[in-house]
């Protein structure tokens, strides 16, 4: 169902709510056809429908949610594992403290990028396919100073601040993918259908229900443009916020600017913010 996160939210949303006021226009025209006397059993259940549906709404609801919410800590984790990475990069001898340092900022503008709202375009496989290239290139440097300094106070730290960034890269490309299923959301859709037509059949004798079931439909269609919104992770208008780690990069930009000086306290991967003045 790749056509979800490509087709325009608003497309999708109009499409639902139509197929709701169909199908409650559909109910509606069924209890006038069909008569009070047959209908007994509609008023029990369309109450007992909407629960359900309420009930369903809420959990794939939360569902994206706390989808969105690990995309947002990985980004912060991963902003501050750069961050380390490049204070204890400072901690090593030249020329291996430069070369290092560049390829980490390097690296930390494309992660910037990941995921971005061009993703639909390609761009975001290319950052990936980029993003792998650098590790490849920062491992190598990481090695060469392992081997020509081992310095154990100095390496473990250096090591363990890489493995953790990469990590937290392969971390942000599973949770981009660890969507709310599909079957859910077809289920959910279902639900709606059915709860419109059941409402359709109770309203049939009352015109002022039947306006304020079509409203509800219409906030429901608007819960379900919101999950949708919620679940992509590139193309909908509520999108990661990239700012800490664009903050990351402004932050190693400028110490790269400064005569390079350890942190006294970089290698336990405490992060000092620059003096004032």
């Amino acid at each position: 169902m790749a056509w979800l996160d490509h087709l325009p939210i608003w497309i999708i949303g109009l499409t639902l709510a139509a197929s709701l006021v169909i199908a409650h226009e559909l109910g509606f025209w069924l209890g006038r056809n069909l008569g009070d006397g047959r209908l007994e059993v509609v008023g029990s259940t369309v109450g007992a429908a909407l629960a359900l549906l309420g009930l369903l709404t809420a959990f794939t609801f939360g569902a994206a949610q706390e989808r969105f919410d690990v995309r947002q800590k990985l980004v912060v984790q991963e902003d501050n594992a750069i961050s380390v990475a490049y204070l204890r990069a400072q901690l090593i001898q030249e020329p291996w403290r430069t070369t290092l340092s560049q390829e980490l900022l390097r690296y930390a503008r494309l992660r910037a990028q990941f995921p971005g709202p061009d993703a639909k375009l390609g761009r975001r496989s290319a950052i990936q396919r980029e993003s792998s290239s650098r590790q490849g290139v920062i491992w190598r440097e990481v090695q060469a100073v392992v081997r020509t300094n081992p310095t154990p106070s100095v390496n473990a730290p250096l090591v363990q601040s890489m493995n953790e960034m990469f990590e937290l890269n392969a971390s942000r490309v599973a949770a981009r993918d660890n969507r709310v299923p599909v079957g859910v959301l077809r289920i959910l859709v279902l639900f709606a259908l059915v709860a419109a037509l059941l409402m359709g059949l109770a309203a049939h004798a009352d015109l002022r229900y039947r306006l304020v079931s079509t409203v509800v439909l219409i906030l429901l269609t608007l819960a379900f443009g919101v999950i949708l919104d919620l679940d992509r992770p590139d193309s909908g208008s509520i999108l990661v916020d990239q700012s800490a780690m664009k903050a990351a990069v402004a932050e190693i930009e400028s110490e790269a600017g400064a005569p390079s000086q350890p942190p006294a306290n970089a290698a336990s991967g405490v992060r000092v913010a620059p003096a004032s003045g």
